[in-house]
Formats: structure tokens, sequence, C-alpha cells
């Protein structure tokens, strides 16, 4: 691929990632279910480094970290979503396979992982107790997972139409 086919290719990513921000951010934020708000740009993250390896999914999941510490998030969401991607696209080339099922368990995973990691964190701040944050992690992991449909689906198509080295 070309230095102008990689800029292609990474400038729609981009363009996929900025309806999902605006989505989070004003549409779902003030649409709550279960007492809480999916989250979409982690699904993001996830769904690039699937597709596209640990390297690139690491580096996307860095620029939607940056996003969504920019949307108000908490400044290590950086650091948790370069992880994000670099362990989907390590799990997808380790022999998982590439395809909804796949992200599904993925997603769910590290969903949970990072779920876990908020309570600690409020936890370790004392903002409140673990009987009143587990109805919030679940509510989040629920409403995360039914939106990921939607998120596969559009990473999906951005990925045939650019992916890889379809552009070359």
């Amino acid at each position: 691929m070309t230095r102008q086919d990689h800029i292609i290719k990474w400038a729609v990513y981009v363009l996929a990632l900025l309806p999902l921000c605006l989505v989070q951010q004003y549409v779902l934020g003030r649409w709550l279910s279960l007492g809480t708000a999916p989250l979409l740009l982690p699904l993001a993250a996830i769904a690039v480094g699937m597709m596209e390896g640990p390297m690139a999914g690491s580096l996307y999941g860095m620029w939607v970290g940056l996003a969504w510490f920019l949307c108000g998030e908490w400044a290590i969401s950086v650091l948790l979503m370069t992880l994000a991607g670099l362990a989907a696209g390590v799990l997808s080339s380790g022999g998982l396979q590439r395809n909804f099922f796949g992200y599904l368990l993925v997603t769910a995973g590290l969903m949970a992982a990072g779920e876990l990691l908020r309570v600690l964190m409020h936890l370790l701040r004392g903002v409140s107790g673990p009987a009143a944050l587990l109805p919030v992690i679940l509510g989040e992991l629920v409403s995360s997972l039914i939106f990921a449909v939607p998120v596969y689906l559009l990473y999906r198509a951005v990925w045939r139409r650019v992916g890889e080295s379809r552009l070359a």
C-alpha cells in the first residue's frame, strides 16, 4: 500500500468513529437503559483490533481513548483503549475467528474486564460500595453488548472497503 492509501484507510476509520462519538455523547448519554448509557467507543477499538491486528488495533485504540477522554472520560481511557485494541488484535491473530461471534466474545470479555477496573477505581476513590456499583456495571455491560451489533456492522463495512491492503 502506498502512503496515500494508508492515509485514506485511516481517515475512513476516523470518519466511522465520529458518529459513534456523537451518538454516545449526545444521544445515548441522555437516554438511559437499565439506568446506564451504553459505551460505544470501546466497541470501536475492539472491532478495529479484531479486523486489523494488534499494532493497528493498539494505535486505533489510542485514538479512540483520546476521543473518549475529550468527551469527558478519565485520562486513563487512552491507555485502556490502547490495551483493548491490542488485546483484540492479539486474540484475533492468535486463532480466534474474525467474525461476529468472535467479536462478541472478545467484546464481552474486554468490556467485563473494563467494567471491573472501573469498579475498582470507584472503590479506591471511595465513591460507592460494591452493592451500588454492581447494577451499574451490569447495565452498562448489557446495553453496550446490545450496541455491539451495529458497531460491528459499521466497522465490518469499513473493513471490507478499505481494510488490510484492499486499497493497494
